[in-house]
């Protein structure tokens, strides 16, 4: 045991070693991280904390930006109302509509996913665009929830997307362009890619 306390005692005597020469690797091989440079065998490992971080900031990013919008709470707890049929739980999000009537959007609403099972907006639009008109008058009320929810805006990037669009065209060097040429086809078209001539 004291041979043991002596050996562990004892001050280790290192020589340092030479390493590999560094210089002729590109200093982007190096690793950026604080402490010791090391080179990184694949260009793949050497990008991967980064990347790993990059991702980590958008996603945080994102979830701060759209977690805490009170608009887009009011959408999604509208579009439960609709996907659920739960008119009674979300009856103050409800109370925000005044063309919306409680009262009778909870039966509407029962009658009509008794025979249609809908999960999302987009379902109940098509069953909607199913009914004769003398059925879909039967669910005006559902009918009036379903267009409340197509013409909301989730986010304002539809509308940003006009004045993107308009700055891409109305450069400095056209300023002299007057306002019947600006909104003709071509500028609008570059607006709503979806048009077609």
């Amino acid at each position: 045991m004291a041979n043991l306390q002596l050996i562990v005692n004892a001050p280790m005597l290192l020589t340092p070693t030479k390493g590999a020469k560094t210089s002729s690797l590109q200093p982007r091989f190096f690793a950026t991280t604080k402490g010791a440079r090391y080179p990184s065998p694949l260009v793949s490992e050497h990008y991967r904390p980064i990347y790993v971080a990059l991702a980590d900031h958008a996603i945080t990013e994102l979830t701060d930006r759209f977690s805490n919008i009170p608009g887009l709470k009011t959408y999604q707890q509208l579009e439960n109302v609709l996907t659920s049929g739960d008119v009674f739980v979300n009856e103050a999000v409800l109370s925000l509509y005044p063309e919306l009537d409680p009262g009778d959007l909870a039966p509407q609403l029962k009658m009509f996913r008794r025979t249609r099972q809908v999960s999302s907006l987009e379902q109940a639009t098509a069953e909607m665009k199913q009914l004769i008109p003398a059925v879909r008058a039967e669910y005006s009320q559902v009918c009036q929830l379903i267009r409340l929810l197509l013409v909301s805006p989730a986010a304002s990037a539809q509308a940003e997307w006009s004045f993107s669009a308009l700055r891409r065209l109305k450069t400095w060097l056209r300023t002299s362009m007057s306002e019947v040429r600006l909104n003709s086809g071509p500028s609008a078209m570059s607006t709503h890619c979806c048009w077609t001539v």
